[in-house]
């Protein structure tokens, strides 16, 4: 029995899919027009995780897809946050609009206004060069993969995003007004801790 139950656990290890830390090359030749090239060195140049956590942050993402123009620019709002059982992401991705809705929203907003179930979605994992989360299918495929990477200078994100059935998201964000707390938290050994 103690023999099975190994042989059971070995199996479901070995078949459950972690994002890599890296999504590998984000722009051939012809893929990307300026403003993604742009955001793409951005993150290849910027091989940090969020280091200003809990955050809410907004911004611009344009996609490599089938369906969307490419050089259309599409809106971002990304909360960062941390709960009981760990760190999560959610990213809500606004297509269209004449601005982004998510713009001035404050981290405590941004609490109210994310549905709960992100948190348990995550989790958020935290690399050396970046931070990644997915979201599985009922199968526990990948159906989302988000990398985010951070400029510690600027405090700009910059977001990668895998979408099975649409393409690839490339997004930027900076921090909302009142979205950020005042004593961010740091990575310590692969938790969370106050930097302060």
């Amino acid at each position: 029995m103690r023999f099975l139950l190994s042989l059971l656990f070995f199996s479901f290890s070995v078949l459950a899919w972690e994002a890599p830390e890296l999504p590998g090359e984000i722009c051939g030749a012809e893929d990307c027009h300026p403003e993604m090239k742009k955001i793409v060195e951005g993150f290849e140049t910027h091989p940090f995780p969020p280091q200003f956590f809990p955050g809410m942050y907004s911004g611009s993402c344009y996609y490599q897809s089938q369906s969307l123009d490419p050089q259309h620019e599409h809106f971002l709002g990304l909360l960062m946050d941390h709960h009981p059982e760990g760190a999560y992401m959610a990213p809500i991705f606004q297509f269209f609009g004449q601005g982004n809705d998510m713009g001035n929203w404050t981290l405590e907003q941004a609490r109210s206004e994310v549905r709960p179930e992100w948190k348990e979605l995550g989790p958020m994992v935290f690399h050396k060069t970046s931070a990644t989360e997915w979201v599985p299918d009922r199968e526990g495929s990948p159906v989302y993969v988000y990398w985010v990477r951070q400029n510690i200078k600027t405090q700009e994100i910059y977001l990668i995003s895998y979408m099975r059935g649409l393409g690839t998201a490339i997004c930027q964000a900076f921090p909302n007004e009142g979205g950020l707390e005042t004593a961010p938290m740091c990575l310590k050994k692969g938790n969370l801790s106050s930097s302060l």
